[in-house]
C-alpha cells in the first residue's frame, strides 16, 4: 500500500497545531483552553526531537521573528529561506553607528528538507477551517519585514517527518488569518547555516572573529538571555569586543553592499 501523509486530510487549526486556542477569546471557556494548550507546547519543546533532524538548534522555533525569504521546490527537496534575526540586528546597528544606508541583503539560513512527498501553505477562516493559499504570492521586502517566521514544530508517522511552521504575514485576507501555515512532509530535514559567507561577503574578513565570538557566546552577561540580539544590541557588543581583535567601528565598512 502506498503512503499517503495524513497532512493532506487536515481541516482545522487544531489538526495542525494542537496548541492553538481556538475559542473566541469572549467564550467563558477561552482561559482554560488556552492553558490547557501552552500545557501541551510546553511538554513538547521538553521532548526531544526525531534524529532524523539535522542542525537542532536551528528548529523548535529558535528563527523566531526572522524574517521568512521564500520556499522553492526542486524534485523531491524543499527548501525555507530565513533571514537570521540575529543578523540583521547586527547589521543596523552598523548602520546606525556609521551612518550607512541599510544594504537590503539577505543573511541566510536554509531549512532543507529531503524526500519531500507532499508541501503545501495554508491560511485559516474565521471558524479555523483550513484554506489554501500560496505563500509564494505574498512577495517579501526587507524594508518592512513583511513574512515574519513565529515559529515551528515536527510530527513524526510512519518512520518520516511532518514539519509545520507558522509564517506572519501583514498583509491579511478578507475572512483569513494573517498566519500562513508551511506543511511538510519528508523523510529527513536539516538547517543549513550560511550567515557567515554572507556577512564576509558584506563588511569583509573584519566581521569573522567578531561574529564567532558573538556565536560562542564570548563575554556575553550572566543576565538576559536574549542579549544582544534584544537588549543593549550588538552597538554594546562589539564596543567591548572591537578592541579585543584591534579593530574600530570604521573596520566594518560594506564592501559588497
Amino acid at each position: 500500500m502506498s503512503y499517503r501523509t495524513w497532512l493532506k486530510d487536515v481541516t482545522h487549526l487544531n489538526d495542525i497545531s494542537p496548541w492553538e486556542s481556538t475559542l473566541d477569546g469572549c467564550h467563558k471557556d477561552w482561559e482554560k483552553m488556552d492553558e490547557a494548550r501552552d500545557t501541551k507546547l510546553f511538554d513538547y519543546w521538553k521532548k526531544p526531537l526525531s534524529e532524523r533532524i539535522q542542525n537542532q538548534r536551528f528548529f523548535n522555533s529558535s528563527m523566531h521573528d526572522s524574517q521568512f525569504i521564500g520556499l522553492s521546490q526542486e524534485d523531491n527537496k524543499a527548501i525555507i529561506t530565513l533571514n537570521d534575526l540575529d543578523a540583521e540586528t547586527l547589521i543596523n546597528d552598523v548602520c546606525e553607528i556609521n551612518n550607512l544606508k541599510h544594504p537590503g541583503v539577505v543573511i541566510p539560513i536554509d531549512f532543507e528538507f529531503q524526500d519531500v512527498v507532499y508541501c503545501t501553505s495554508l491560511r485559516h477562516d474565521l471558524k479555523f477551517k483550513l484554506r489554501y493559499d500560496n505563500i509564494t504570492t505574498s512577495t517579501s521586502s526587507n524594508s518592512d519585514f513583511q513574512l515574519n517566521f513565529r515559529r515551528d514544530w515536527f510530527f513524526e508517522q510512519e518512520e518520516r517527518l511532518q514539519f509545520i511552521c507558522e509564517i506572519r504575514s501583514s498583509r491579511a485576507k478578507q475572512k483569513l488569518s494573517d498566519s500562513i501555515y508551511i506543511l511538510i512532509d519528508c523523510a529527513t530535514a536539516t538547517a543549513v547555516d550560511r550567515r557567515l559567507p554572507a556577512l564576509k561577503k558584506l563588511f569583509g574578513p573584519n566581521i569573522a572573529p567578531l561574529w564567532n565570538d558573538y556565536l560562542n557566546r564570548i563575554d556575553f552577561p550572566a543576565k538576559p538571555i536574549y542579549y544582544p540580539q534584544y537588549v543593549g544590541g550588538f552597538i554594546d557588543y562589539f564596543n567591548r569586543r572591537l578592541p579585543v581583535h584591534g579593530l574600530t567601528w570604521n573596520d566594518l565598512k560594506f564592501q559588497n553592499p
